[in-house]
C-alpha cells in the first residue's frame, strides 16, 4: 500500500479499499449486465480504461480505446519539408502518438533540407552517411537504377519518436517475432514485491522485468 512517497509498504488490512493504480483481488459479487466473471474468480484490476465495445477493445488493445481515448483527424498529410513530422503527429494526437507506425521507406529515406526538420536532421548528416555506407554499399549515388537515400534511419527515427508508449512499428521487408520472455530477468515470491520494488525503482543492475511467482 502507498503511504507517501518513498513509503510503501505490504500492509494486512481487514476490508481493503482501492485507490490508485491497479490492484489484484477476489470477485464477491457481480451484477447482471457482467458476464465472463462470477463470485471467487481471482482478478487483476488494470488502470487502463476502456469501453470494451470498440474496434480497438474487441482486438484486445484496451489502452488505444476509442471512447476512452478518441483519435483525431483519420488522415493527415504532413510535408516534412514544410513541417517537423514529430511534433506534427503529437500535436494532433494531445501529446499522445500514433498507434500504428509503418516505415516503408528505409534506405531509401532522404533527409529534409528545409523546414523545421532540418537543422536537427542536418547534424546527424555524418551517422547517416556511415549508415549508407553500411546499408548499401554498392549503391551507386551518382545515378540509375538506384541511388540509396542521404538518411537511412530518417524514417525509422522518426518513427519511434511519434509512436505512443503502447503502439507498434512494423518494418516493411522485416520478419520474425521477439520472445518477451527473454526480458525477464527476476522471479520472486508475492510477499517480496515491496523489495523487489524499491530494487528496480534504484535501477539496480539485472533487474529490468521481475515475474512475482503466484501459485
Amino acid at each position: 500500500m502507498w503511504h507517501g512517497v518513498g513509503d510503501i509498504r505490504l500492509d494486512e488490512v481487514p476490508d481493503p479499499k482501492i485507490i490508485g493504480h491497479g490492484a489484484v483481488g477476489v470477485v464477491e459479487e457481480v451484477g447482471p449486465a457482467v458476464h465472463g466473471f462470477t463470485p471467487g474468480d481471482r482478478v487483476v484490476v488494470t488502470s487502463t480504461i476502456g469501453c470494451g465495445t470498440c474496434a480497438y477493445c474487441r482486438a484486445g488493445c484496451y489502452a488505444q480505446c476509442d471512447t476512452a481515448n478518441p483519435n483525431g483527424p483519420d488522415v493527415e498529410t504532413v510535408d516534412h519539408t514544410r513541417e517537423d513530422p514529430v511534433a506534427l503527429v503529437k500535436e494532433l494526437t494531445g501529446g499522445i502518438g500514433v498507434d500504428r507506425v509503418i516505415d516503408a521507406v528505409g534506405v531509401d529515406a532522404e533527409r529534409p533540407k528545409t523546414g523545421p526538420a532540418a537543422e536537427r536532421a542536418g547534424e546527424l548528416a555524418d551517422a547517416f552517411e556511415r549508415e549508407r555506407a553500411q546499408a548499401a554499399p554498392d549503391g551507386d549515388p551518382s545515378g540509375p537504377p538506384w541511388a540509396p537515400g542521404d538518411a537511412p534511419s530518417q524514417a525509422l527515427r522518426w518513427a519511434v519518436e511519434a509512436v505512443a508508449t503502447a503502439g507498434s512499428i512494423g518494418i516493411v521487408g522485416v520478419s520474425g517475432a521477439v520472445d518477451p520472455t527473454a526480458l525477464i530477468t527476476r522471479h520472486e515470491d508475492p510477499v517480496d514485491a515491496v523489495a523487489a520494488h524499491e530494487s528496480f525503482d534504484r535501477r539496480d543492475e539485472g533487474r529490468l522485468k521481475t515475474v512475482l511467482d503466484v501459485a
